[in-house]
Protein backbone atom coordinates (compact mmCIF):
# COMPACT_ATOMS: atom_id res chain seq x y z
CA UNK A 1 0.00 0.00 0.00
CA UNK A 2 1.46 3.34 -1.03
CA UNK A 3 2.08 6.27 1.27
CA UNK A 4 -0.98 8.09 2.47
CA UNK A 5 -0.45 11.62 1.12
CA UNK A 6 -3.60 12.82 2.86
CA UNK A 7 -1.88 12.21 6.19
CA UNK A 8 1.09 14.36 5.17
CA UNK A 9 3.55 11.48 4.56
CA UNK A 10 6.41 12.77 2.45
CA UNK A 11 8.07 10.29 0.01
CA UNK A 12 11.77 9.58 0.40
CA UNK A 13 13.92 11.64 -1.93
CA UNK A 14 15.54 9.76 -4.81
CA UNK A 15 17.95 10.28 -7.68
CA UNK A 16 18.28 8.71 -11.13
CA UNK A 17 20.92 6.03 -11.73
CA UNK A 18 23.46 7.37 -14.24
CA UNK A 19 23.59 3.90 -15.89
CA UNK A 20 19.98 2.68 -16.23
CA UNK A 21 17.98 5.75 -15.06
CA UNK A 22 16.24 3.71 -12.36
CA UNK A 23 15.20 5.66 -9.24
CA UNK A 24 17.52 5.09 -6.30
CA UNK A 25 16.56 6.21 -2.79
CA UNK A 26 18.84 8.99 -1.58
CA UNK A 27 20.58 8.21 1.68
CA UNK A 28 23.84 9.16 3.29
CA UNK A 29 25.76 12.38 2.91
CA UNK A 30 27.44 13.84 -0.16
CA UNK A 31 30.61 11.91 -1.00
CA UNK A 32 29.23 8.46 0.04
CA UNK A 33 28.38 5.99 -2.72
CA UNK A 34 24.96 4.59 -3.66
CA UNK A 35 24.18 1.19 -5.31
CA UNK A 36 21.48 0.88 -7.97
CA UNK A 37 19.19 -2.12 -7.10
CA UNK A 38 18.40 -2.66 -10.79
CA UNK A 39 21.82 -2.71 -12.51
CA UNK A 40 24.19 -2.72 -9.55
CA UNK A 41 25.90 0.49 -10.66
CA UNK A 42 27.64 2.33 -7.84
CA UNK A 43 27.84 6.14 -7.89
CA UNK A 44 28.46 8.90 -5.33
CA UNK A 45 25.69 10.67 -3.44
CA UNK A 46 25.13 13.95 -5.31
CA UNK A 47 25.25 17.35 -3.64
CA UNK A 48 22.00 18.94 -2.52
CA UNK A 49 21.96 21.23 -5.53
CA UNK A 50 22.29 18.24 -7.87
CA UNK A 51 19.69 16.01 -6.21
CA UNK A 52 16.70 15.77 -8.51
CA UNK A 53 13.85 15.29 -5.99
CA UNK A 54 15.35 16.89 -2.89
CA UNK A 55 13.91 20.34 -2.16
CA UNK A 56 16.48 23.05 -2.83
CA UNK A 57 17.09 26.02 -0.62
CA UNK A 58 16.46 29.38 -2.18
CA UNK A 59 19.51 31.57 -2.41
CA UNK A 60 19.01 35.15 -1.28
CA UNK A 61 18.95 37.60 -4.13
CA UNK A 62 22.27 39.36 -4.60
CA UNK A 63 22.24 42.92 -3.43
CA UNK A 64 23.76 45.38 -5.85
CA UNK A 65 23.32 48.84 -7.39
CA UNK A 66 22.39 52.14 -5.81
CA UNK A 67 19.07 52.89 -4.15
CA UNK A 68 16.43 54.55 -6.31
CA UNK A 69 16.42 57.70 -4.15
CA UNK A 70 20.06 58.38 -5.12
CA UNK A 71 19.12 58.60 -8.79
CA UNK A 72 16.06 60.72 -7.96
CA UNK A 73 18.17 63.19 -5.96
CA UNK A 74 20.78 63.42 -8.73
CA UNK A 75 18.08 64.08 -11.32
CA UNK A 76 16.52 66.81 -9.19
CA UNK A 77 19.90 68.50 -8.75
CA UNK A 78 20.62 68.51 -12.49
CA UNK A 79 17.15 69.91 -13.19
CA UNK A 80 17.65 72.72 -10.65
CA UNK A 81 21.00 73.69 -12.21
CA UNK A 82 19.45 73.83 -15.69
CA UNK A 83 16.58 76.00 -14.44
CA UNK A 84 19.00 78.45 -12.76
CA UNK A 85 21.13 78.73 -15.90
CA UNK A 86 18.10 79.35 -18.11
CA UNK A 87 16.79 81.94 -15.64
CA UNK A 88 20.13 83.78 -15.63
CA UNK A 89 20.19 83.87 -19.46
CA UNK A 90 16.61 85.17 -19.63
CA UNK A 91 17.31 87.90 -17.08
CA UNK A 92 20.51 88.94 -18.86
CA UNK A 93 18.55 89.53 -22.05
CA UNK A 94 15.72 91.41 -20.41
CA UNK A 95 14.93 95.08 -20.84
CA UNK A 96 16.60 97.85 -18.96
CA UNK A 97 20.04 98.17 -20.52
CA UNK A 98 23.06 95.98 -21.13
CA UNK A 99 23.48 94.88 -17.56
CA UNK A 100 23.21 91.25 -16.55
CA UNK A 101 21.74 89.60 -13.52
CA UNK A 102 24.13 89.86 -10.53
CA UNK A 103 23.88 86.09 -9.99
CA UNK A 104 25.57 85.46 -13.34
CA UNK A 105 28.99 83.84 -13.29
CA UNK A 106 31.57 86.10 -14.93
CA UNK A 107 33.79 83.53 -16.60
CA UNK A 108 33.75 85.66 -19.76
CA UNK A 109 32.48 89.12 -20.72
CA UNK A 110 28.70 89.40 -21.15
CA UNK A 111 27.33 90.32 -24.56
CA UNK A 112 28.23 93.91 -25.44
CA UNK A 113 31.15 94.04 -22.99
CA UNK A 114 34.89 93.79 -23.49
CA UNK A 115 37.45 92.39 -21.09
CA UNK A 116 40.14 94.43 -19.38
CA UNK A 117 42.71 92.04 -17.98
CA UNK A 118 46.01 93.71 -17.22
CA UNK A 119 48.57 91.74 -15.23
CA UNK A 120 50.87 94.76 -15.04
CA UNK A 121 48.10 96.92 -13.67
CA UNK A 122 46.89 94.05 -11.56
CA UNK A 123 43.18 94.43 -12.40
CA UNK A 124 40.38 92.74 -14.31
CA UNK A 125 37.05 94.32 -15.20
CA UNK A 126 34.44 94.11 -17.97
CA UNK A 127 33.53 97.40 -19.66
CA UNK A 128 30.84 98.03 -22.29
CA UNK A 129 32.21 98.48 -25.79
CA UNK A 130 35.71 97.52 -26.86
CA UNK A 131 38.25 98.58 -24.20
CA UNK A 132 41.68 99.71 -25.37
CA UNK A 133 44.80 100.29 -23.33
CA UNK A 134 46.05 103.85 -23.32
CA UNK A 135 49.66 104.97 -23.57
CA UNK A 136 50.27 107.93 -21.27
CA UNK A 137 53.01 110.52 -21.73
CA UNK A 138 54.22 113.22 -19.37
CA UNK A 139 56.56 115.90 -20.70
CA UNK A 140 57.36 113.68 -23.67
CA UNK A 141 58.11 110.66 -21.46
CA UNK A 142 56.10 107.47 -21.83
CA UNK A 143 54.60 106.53 -18.48
CA UNK A 144 55.44 102.89 -17.68
CA UNK A 145 52.86 100.42 -16.41
CA UNK A 146 54.63 100.35 -13.07
CA UNK A 147 53.44 103.94 -12.54
CA UNK A 148 49.98 103.95 -14.10
CA UNK A 149 47.75 101.75 -16.25
CA UNK A 150 44.76 103.21 -18.10
CA UNK A 151 42.05 101.44 -20.13
CA UNK A 152 39.11 103.16 -21.83
CA UNK A 153 36.10 102.38 -24.01
CA UNK A 154 32.87 104.04 -25.11
CA UNK A 155 29.41 103.26 -26.44
CA UNK A 156 27.01 105.32 -28.52
CA UNK A 157 28.37 108.22 -30.47
CA UNK A 158 27.48 109.48 -33.90
CA UNK A 159 25.35 112.45 -34.91
CA UNK A 160 22.65 113.17 -32.35
CA UNK A 161 23.59 110.16 -30.24
CA UNK A 162 25.06 110.67 -26.75
CA UNK A 163 28.30 108.94 -25.86
CA UNK A 164 29.02 107.09 -22.64
CA UNK A 165 32.69 106.82 -21.74
CA UNK A 166 34.16 104.11 -19.51
CA UNK A 167 37.60 103.78 -18.02
CA UNK A 168 39.67 102.12 -15.34
CA UNK A 169 42.90 103.52 -13.87
CA UNK A 170 45.30 101.64 -11.62
CA UNK A 171 48.27 103.21 -9.82
CA UNK A 172 50.56 102.01 -7.00
CA UNK A 173 49.71 103.28 -3.55
CA UNK A 174 52.61 105.56 -2.56
CA UNK A 175 54.88 104.08 0.08
CA UNK A 176 53.86 105.03 3.58
CA UNK A 177 50.38 106.11 2.45
CA UNK A 178 47.52 104.83 4.56
CA UNK A 179 44.27 104.77 2.60
CA UNK A 180 42.17 105.24 5.73
CA UNK A 181 38.54 104.13 6.02
CA UNK A 182 36.47 103.81 2.82
CA UNK A 183 34.61 107.02 3.69
CA UNK A 184 37.90 108.83 2.95
CA UNK A 185 38.69 107.06 -0.34
CA UNK A 186 37.75 110.18 -2.30
CA UNK A 187 41.28 111.48 -1.77
CA UNK A 188 42.54 108.40 -3.63
CA UNK A 189 40.55 109.33 -6.74
CA UNK A 190 42.71 112.39 -7.39
CA UNK A 191 45.79 110.23 -6.83
CA UNK A 192 44.75 107.93 -9.69
CA UNK A 193 42.87 110.46 -11.83
CA UNK A 194 44.09 114.09 -11.61
CA UNK A 195 41.12 115.09 -13.78
CA UNK A 196 38.71 114.25 -10.96
CA UNK A 197 36.02 116.89 -11.13
CA UNK A 198 34.32 116.57 -7.75
CA UNK A 199 33.96 120.03 -6.25
CA UNK A 200 35.32 121.68 -9.41
CA UNK A 201 33.39 121.72 -12.65
CA UNK A 202 31.14 119.02 -11.20
CA UNK A 203 29.18 118.98 -7.98
CA UNK A 204 29.10 115.83 -5.86
CA UNK A 205 25.58 114.42 -5.83
CA UNK A 206 26.18 111.44 -3.56
CA UNK A 207 28.81 109.40 -1.80
CA UNK A 208 28.07 105.89 -0.56
CA UNK A 209 29.96 102.78 0.46
CA UNK A 210 30.19 99.94 -2.02
CA UNK A 211 32.10 96.68 -2.53
CA UNK A 212 34.58 95.77 -5.27
CA UNK A 213 36.20 92.35 -5.31
CA UNK A 214 34.94 91.79 -1.78
CA UNK A 215 36.80 94.89 -0.58
CA UNK A 216 35.39 98.14 0.80
CA UNK A 217 35.09 100.86 -1.82
CA UNK A 218 33.46 104.22 -2.31
CA UNK A 219 30.97 105.19 -5.01
CA UNK A 220 30.90 108.89 -5.90
CA UNK A 221 28.36 110.46 -8.26
CA UNK A 222 28.88 113.92 -9.70
CA UNK A 223 27.11 116.12 -12.24
CA UNK A 224 28.20 119.09 -14.24
CA UNK A 225 27.48 122.56 -12.87
CA UNK A 226 25.08 124.04 -15.42
CA UNK A 227 26.55 127.48 -14.94
CA UNK A 228 30.22 126.47 -14.78
CA UNK A 229 31.02 127.39 -18.38
CA UNK A 230 28.59 130.29 -18.54
CA UNK A 231 28.84 133.93 -17.59
CA UNK A 232 25.19 134.56 -18.29
CA UNK A 233 22.34 133.42 -15.99
CA UNK A 234 21.90 129.65 -15.49
CA UNK A 235 19.98 127.84 -18.22
CA UNK A 236 16.33 126.85 -17.74
CA UNK A 237 15.59 123.56 -15.92
CA UNK A 238 14.98 121.75 -19.22
CA UNK A 239 18.67 122.20 -20.01
CA UNK A 240 19.66 120.41 -16.81
CA UNK A 241 18.86 117.04 -18.39
CA UNK A 242 21.73 117.54 -20.85
CA UNK A 243 24.36 117.82 -18.17
CA UNK A 244 27.20 115.35 -17.88
CA UNK A 245 27.06 112.86 -15.04
CA UNK A 246 30.06 110.90 -13.82
CA UNK A 247 30.14 107.87 -11.51
CA UNK A 248 33.37 106.84 -9.81
CA UNK A 249 34.23 103.64 -7.96
CA UNK A 250 37.48 103.69 -5.98
CA UNK A 251 39.09 100.89 -3.98
CA UNK A 252 42.51 99.63 -2.90
CA UNK A 253 44.15 96.35 -1.95
CA UNK A 254 46.79 98.08 0.15
CA UNK A 255 49.28 98.07 -2.71
CA UNK A 256 47.40 99.59 -5.61
CA UNK A 257 44.54 102.02 -6.10
CA UNK A 258 41.93 101.31 -8.77
CA UNK A 259 39.36 103.82 -10.04
CA UNK A 260 36.49 102.97 -12.39
CA UNK A 261 34.94 105.94 -14.18
CA UNK A 262 31.66 106.11 -16.11
CA UNK A 263 30.77 109.42 -17.80
CA UNK A 264 27.39 109.92 -19.49
CA UNK A 265 24.98 112.64 -20.57
CA UNK A 266 21.42 112.95 -19.35
CA UNK A 267 19.67 112.00 -16.17
CA UNK A 268 19.15 108.30 -16.92
CA UNK A 269 21.69 106.03 -15.23
CA UNK A 270 21.67 102.33 -16.11
CA UNK A 271 22.01 100.79 -12.66
CA UNK A 272 22.24 97.24 -14.00
CA UNK A 273 25.15 98.24 -16.20
CA UNK A 274 26.94 99.82 -13.23
CA UNK A 275 26.33 96.69 -11.16
CA UNK A 276 27.74 94.49 -13.91
CA UNK A 277 30.90 96.59 -14.12
CA UNK A 278 31.38 96.71 -10.36
CA UNK A 279 30.78 92.99 -9.81
CA UNK A 280 33.18 91.99 -12.60
CA UNK A 281 36.07 93.91 -11.04
CA UNK A 282 38.88 91.96 -9.41
CA UNK A 283 42.48 92.52 -8.37
CA UNK A 284 44.78 89.99 -10.04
Amino acid sequence: MGPNRSLGVVPMPSVSCPSCSARVRLSGSPGNRLRCPECGERFPVPDEDDAGDRPRKKKPAAKGGLPVWVFMAAGATVTLVIVLVVLAVVLSRGKGGKGVDPLAVFDSPPEGYGSVRDSAGGVRVYLPGSPRKGQLTENGRAVPDSEKVVWASFTGGGFGSPTTDFGVVCVPLPAGTKPGPPEEFEKLVSLADPSYEGGKSHEVVSRKLATLDGRPSLEIRTREHPEYFRKDPPPPPAEFDKRTHTIYYVTTNGKKVAVIKVRLKGTFVDERMLRTIAESFAFL
